[in-house]
């Protein structure tokens, strides 16, 4: 190393004797380096140095580290070997102005991919608490992603390794040479790496002189003159030299003097911020009280493209969400966050707009697209409004092999697959490493076949949306005002929406804090107009005829609501409601939550908005109510109507007289609550009603003009005795449900209403007769006439065509004497019992049912005949027997039947309660047919209760996972199979 010196010392001329002095002690500095690198290679260890806090004010290391870890191991020795050879040269970096543009000089920044914009260095007693957090916080709400080591440094790292990647993966550094900086060789050494990346174009830097002159600074006179001559620096004499060399020329580089300044602060700081996105090539400016966590928000979409990847040569990233939910924000921040890694870029803003705009003539607007893309792709100007040339112009320019290859493309608000396919840009054109960022309301908008990746954008969280509202309304960085509870709902309001957090906080800015809450109540009635006026057009104006009928609904009534309940009201009235609920959430309107309906509060007030029209004081005007005293308004004033759908979840009861409701004869659903009693005769004149819903109906007959359209009739808890004479014509009705009606004495004739899928009459305790026509709904497959206490026949009558019932549930029925015939119920699957105690035997029709899963007789005592369920049922899961104590003689099985066919699905058996000894035969004959195995399924057997059991039969119960009763408790049996799991329950 020593001749190395000599040699290049022998070799200066005359002219730099003046430097010769500096170039030594620089080379001498470089040359230690080298030697802590190689000795590090060689298994020699360095002097120790004295450790230094990060930045001087961190706790973390205490313990001291060898040289290579303090310097040496930030830089490659070949790094070190062509930094030796500069020192020969002229020491003087190029000399920048404000103006200039110190990016130009990392020509092949792109090439890397860097994880920071922005590296801080600075000391921090000095700075950390005041102007650096400022300066950190405003370039974040810049879209500048920023490493700050309070904030960036990873748990569980070692401290100064990371500090220096994290340099190496910064486009820019701010060095703040404050009074106390060079106090901390982590800072020096900080610095040194800044300026050896600088030299090598590989970085910019913009020095920030706080309370210290930058003569100071590049000569080490005043404050920096002391601390270098200070005795703990005689320690490692060797760096020294190099952190003035270094720091002599980061002085020259030209930066931001704050020293003794009469300017705020602030003005300080808005200048750097500015300038930082100018030598970044920010293309877009933004407000930074509008960036609101928007770091990790990018950071994940920068991981999603995949930018560092070699396997993804091609890559579409869809960024989706609900209109002001910040997407074009994002774009705009990842743009430019990303763009220097591309040969070239453009950004589309307003896709769907520039569309929107040309309606008429499409071709205009894939023209007019195409064009910005080929200025900013190609910078070409194209004068010709020819689409034909226009399309031939790009795709040729797409191919030209000459042309810049590796690309980056962003459409903003892409409204249609067809705004895409239009511009006619070929995936396999575009070089290796080509991104296509989109952002759209509608979910998986384009069908093409690449990599394709969609982002969801979140709302902000509730701290974020608080400190938003606070700059908007307050117009100050305000984290330690008081939050008042007026603030907190008006938040709530906005569900944490950037636009609509925005729109509130300008709003209430412009009004006494003293009156925000009277304020806050006349927005909640009628938001602000232009907002809603935007949003109706982007959102509402765009959905087909049935998705507006399905979006005021969920608007104004079903938010919350389970999805499935929905689809069933919904589907009184379209087709197919779940695909149309389906292509709602798609477009960003709607959220699917835990089976349930949510849309967010702005939308629903765009909704109820849009349904007050222009008559905001006339419900009677509006298409919908949801609001009981608007109900009770419109009944006192009829003339001229135009309600069409009535939901109101609370009991109106105390609000209205009710028979005003007959005179709505445009109303197509009502859901109502009413408890009242009243006498009064209620006839409704409704000509297009699809869905009745009235809970507590207090009239004791139910008399429709016109029965034609109802789809679905729900009268539960009524005190209904009949809903109608004779026959009607009712070729629509799905669904009735009468539930607890206790005042119904006799169903009604079903033939007039043959569609019938689903027919509820639980707890109708009166109930004594079901009219025979029943058997005729061939389309019924669910039946409940559970707890039905008065019932004594149950009759399908002679022509039963109830081939689609599946479910039949009867338990309760305590007076039922017979089961009816189950011949023609072949698809009958669940079948309840439970607790018909007068019930003595069944119909020997049971044993046809081939798909039946489910049999329940669970406390029929006085059951003295069981079911044939022995002949050829291979299909059931459940047989409960237990409380059947008066069974007597239990069915054997036929041999007609092979053992395969028998009961080999029988997964539970409780026949508990029965008499012993033929629990002893049932079993074995379930179990056994000519010595094999036939419920090879079955995992419970309950013999809880069978107190005299005392044999069981021989075998090895392979399948069996659960007896309930254990050993203990039944010593009096003599064989108990060896595989056989015992569980630990008795009863």
């Amino acid at each position: 190393m020593i001749i190395i010196v000599c040699r290049i010392a022998e070799k200066m001329s005359s002219k730099y004797s003046d430097r010769l002095s500096t170039w030594k002690s620089s080379l001498e500095s470089k040359i230690w380096t080298l030697a802590g690198q190689l000795g590090h290679r060689d298994g020699a260890s360095a002097p120790p140095l004295e450790s230094d806090n990060v930045h001087g004010d961190q706790q973390v290391i205490t313990s001291t580290l060898s040289d290579d870890e303090d310097s040496s191991s930030y830089h490659s020795v070949d790094s070190n070997i062509s930094e030796v050879s500069s020192l020969c040269e002229e020491d003087t970096p190029p000399v920048h102005s404000l103006d200039s543009n110190n990016s130009e000089e990392c020509v092949d920044s792109h090439k890397q991919v860097y994880r920071y914009d922005v590296f801080l260095s600075f000391r921090g007693p000095d700075v950390r608490n005041t102007f650096v957090d400022h300066l950190f916080e405003r370039l974040e709400r810049r879209g500048i992603f920023t490493f700050k080591d309070n904030v960036r440094l990873k748990k569980g790292k070692r401290i100064k390794a990371e500090l220096m990647d994290a340099i190496r993966d910064s486009r820019l550094a701010i060095v703040v040479f404050s009074s106390t900086y060079p106090t901390s060789t982590w800072c020096l050494d900080e610095m040194s790496t800044i300026a050896d990346l600088h030299r090598q174009n590989k970085q910019i830097v913009v020095p920030v002189f706080y309370d210290v002159p930058s003569s100071d600074v590049g000569s080490q006179t005043g404050p920096y003159e002391v601390h270098f001559n200070s005795e703990r620096f005689r320690k490692f004499s060797n760096r020294v030299a190099r952190w003035k060399v270094d720091m002599k020329y980061l002085a020259k580089v030209c930066g931001f003097s704050i020293v003794d300044s009469n300017r705020p602060e602030t003005t300080h700081l808005e200048e750097i911020t500015s300038f930082v996105a100018k030598e970044l090539n920010h293309r877009f400016t933004l407000l930074a009280s509008d960036l609101i966590g928007i770091q990790p928000r990018v950071a994940e979409l920068e991981r999603r493209l995949n930018l560092t990847s070699g396997n993804v040569a091609f890559q579409i990233l869809e960024i989706w969400g609900m209109s002001g939910i910040g997407k074009t924000v994002l774009a705009m921040i990842l743009y430019d966050r990303i763009s220097h890694q591309f040969d070239a870029c453009c950004f589309i803003q307003g896709v769907n707009g520039i569309y929107t705009r040309h309606a008429n003539a499409c071709e205009t607007a894939t023209t007019n697209v195409q064009k910005q893309i080929l200025l900013q792709l190609f910078q070409e100007q194209v004068e010709s409004d020819d689409p034909a040339e226009i399309a031939k112009m790009l795709q040729n320019r797409m191919c030209n092999r000459n042309l810049p290859k590796r690309v980056l493309i962003v459409l903003d608000d892409v409204g249609d697959p067809k705004q895409w396919d239009d511009l006619g840009i070929v995936p396999d054109s575009l070089g290796l490493g080509s991104r296509v960022v989109i952002t759209t309301r509608f979910q998986h908008i384009l069908n093409v076949n690449t990599a394709y990746e969609i982002h969801e954008v979140q709302l902000l969280n509730d701290d974020e949306a608080l400190e938003l509202f606070q700059r908007k309304a307050f117009k100050i960085d305000c984290h330690s005002l008081a939050i008042s509870d007026v603030s907190r709902r008006i938040i709530e309001n906005a569900q944490c929406l950037p636009s609509a957090i925005i729109k509130l906080g300008y709003y209430f800015n412009q009004k006494a804090e003293a009156h925000w809450e009277r304020c806050f109540q006349r927005w909640r009635e009628y938001p602000e107009e232009k907002y809603m006026n935007s949003l109706q057009e982007k959102d509402y104006e765009v959905l087909n005829e049935d998705e507006k009928m399905i979006f005021l609904d969920i608007a104004c009534f079903f938010t919350g609501k389970n999805k499935k309940y929905v689809e069933h009201i919904l589907g009184s009235r379209i087709s197919d409601p779940h695909l149309a609920i389906q292509e709602i959430r798609k477009k960003s309107l709607i959220k699917i939550r835990n089976h349930e309906i949510h849309m967010h509060q702005i939308l629903q007030d765009l909704g109820k908005k849009i349904v007050r029209g222009n008559n905001k004081d006339e419900p009677k005007c509006w298409s919908r109510l949801w609001n009981a005293e608007d109900f009770q308004e419109v009944l006192i004033d009829m003339e001229g109507n135009k309600v069409q759908a009535i939901v109101l979840d609370e009991d109106v009861s105390k609000y209205m007289k009710i028979g005003g409701l007959s005179e709505l004869r445009d109303l197509r659903l009502l859901i109502l609550h009413h408890h009242k009693s009243s006498s009064e005769k209620l006839t409704f004149r409704f000509n297009k009603l699809c869905y009745l819903s009235w809970h507590g109906f207090s009239y004791t007959s139910l008399s429709l003009c016109i029965w034609s359209n109802l789809a679905e009739l729900n009268l539960p808890n009524s005190s209904i005795r009949r809903l109608w004479e004779g026959s009607q014509a009712i070729p629509n009705l799905k669904r009735m449900n009468l539930r607890n009606s206790r005042d119904l004495v006799i169903t009604p004739n079903f033939a007039c209403c043959q569609g019938l899928v689903r027919l509820d009459l639980t707890g109708c305790i009166n109930l004594t007769e079901v009219h025979d026509s029943i058997g005729l709904l061939r389309e019924l497959n669910y039946l409940s006439l559970r707890e039905c206490s008065s019932l004594s026949l149950l009759d399908f009558g002679p022509n039963c065509q109830l081939s689609s019932l599946r479910t039949l549930l009867l338990s309760g029925c305590t007076n039922l004497q017979q089961t009816p015939d189950f011949t023609e119920l072949s698809n009958l699957r669940y079948l309840d019992l439970e607790r018909c105690t007068s019930l003595s035997t069944m119909h020997e029709s049971i044993g046809t049912l081939a798909t039946l899963k489910y049999l329940s007789l669970r406390g029929c005592k006085n059951l003295v005949h069981a079911p044939y369920i022995l002949n050829g049922n291979s299909s059931l899961l459940i047989l409960d027997l237990s409380g059947c104590m008066m069974i007597t003689n239990l069915p054997r099985c036929r041999r007609k039947f092979a053992p395969s066919s028998c009961l080999e699905s029988l997964m539970f058996l409780s026949p508990v309660f029965l008499e012993p000894q033929r629990i002893l035969d049932f079993v074995g004959e379930l179990m056994f047919f000519d010595g094999e195995w036939i419920c090879s399924k079955l995992a419970y057997l309950n013999l809880a209760h069978c107190h005299e059991l005392r044999r069981f039969p021989e075998a090895s119960f392979h399948g069996l996972h659960e007896m309930k009763g254990t050993l203990e408790r039944y010593p009096q049996l003599s064989v108990i199979g060896q595989d056989y799991i015992f569980s630990a329950s008795t009863v």
